[in-house]
């Protein structure tokens, strides 16, 4: 009797103890579409059937977009530090040279500025976001692949405090990282922005739990081209604590399919907890017809002092 009213109890402050977090790449590009318009239906009514807690939203290009994203999801604040137009932030760096690169920006400042495509982030959440933070990375796409989109878009992070009226001040933050391409790659940039991430992050969480999430573009060994060994375990050394931080078998789970031979590219999206932040019980979400991503989801446990007593006591009651 007393293992199951501990057990009860337990399980009670797990809940209470708690976030509901998911992550995924919505991939609203093209403008005036009724298909994302209703993907973005679709995926809101999803948020809102699970009531998730906070919600990592990456590749929300359009203005448009990202105001019926905050307005159909209703989870109450939202996190959207886009502003400038990121071919226009690359230009102002030195990455842009080209005739025909300085030709889209100057369509980008005077033609569709409206459009918005900066960083694609946006975070939603049920409390409130204090204490905005965000990352550009120093590395970007290539120019003489302009086309591929990398630096016509301000990739990087997002985040902020998120102010839990039970759990306190927790640093929550969104990325997304430079993808590879069937004839270009990007592994040396991506393993830079791995870098710059996870000391930013750390920086910004400081003693603090916190949560980050986000399309990594970065799967297990054994896919196609966006596995990397090396890449995989530079983000595993940086964030995972081990194999099963997720409770996932990551070599057999895919969040996004892929496109043409071979599609599966693997598990590229993650959830990853720091400072007593511990993701668990994640699963894989298939929104089919919304992005070429699939959603990941997991409940991220934020560990306090009353939690840590009751894992002793349940340990002791197992013995």
């Amino acid at each position: 009797m007393f293992k199951l009213a501990l057990t009860l109890l337990f399980t009670f402050s797990l809940h209470a103890s708690s976030l509901k977090v998911l992550t995924f790449n919505i991939g609203a590009l093209l403008p005036h579409s009724s298909r994302i318009e209703r993907g973005i239906e679709i995926f809101c009514e999803s948020v809102k059937k699970f009531d998730y807690d906070l919600v990592f939203i990456q590749e929300a290009w359009i203005t448009s977009y990202r105001k019926k994203i905050i307005q159909d999801c209703q989870r109450g604040f939202h996190l959207d530090l886009d502003s400038k137009t990121g071919i226009l932030r690359n230009q102002a760096q030195g990455r842009i040279k080209s005739f025909k690169g300085h030709f889209v920006s100057w369509l980008f400042r005077y033609i569709i500025p409206d459009y918005g495509v900066d960083s694609g982030m946006l975070i939603l959440s049920k409390y409130k976001l204090d204490n905005p933070k965000r990352l550009f990375f120093s590395v970007s796409g290539s120019e003489d692949y302009l086309l591929d989109g990398e630096l016509l878009v301000s990739k990087g992070a997002i985040g902020a405090n998120l102010l839990h009226p039970r759990l306190g001040k927790i640093f929550v933050a969104n990325t997304h990282l430079t993808s590879n391409y069937v004839d270009h790659q990007y592994d040396k940039n991506r393993l830079q922005q791995l870098k710059e991430l996870s000391t930013w992050f750390r920086k910004q969480g400081g003693q603090k739990p916190a949560v980050l999430g986000g399309d990594f573009n970065i799967s297990p060994p054994g896919k196609r081209y966006l596995n990397n060994e090396t890449l995989w375990s530079a983000l595993r050394k940086s964030y995972f604590k081990n194999k099963n931080f997720l409770n996932l078998d990551f070599k057999n789970l895919t969040t996004y399919p892929g496109e043409g031979v071979g599609k599966d590219e693997g598990f590229v999206d993650h959830l990853i907890g720091l400072n007593g932040a511990f993701p668990i019980k994640g699963k894989v979400i298939e929104l089919d017809g919304v992005s070429d991503h699939y959603a990941l989801g997991a409940r991220v446990i934020i560990e306090t002092k009353s939690l840590k007593g009751l894992k002793e006591s349940e340990e002791l009651a197992k013995n």
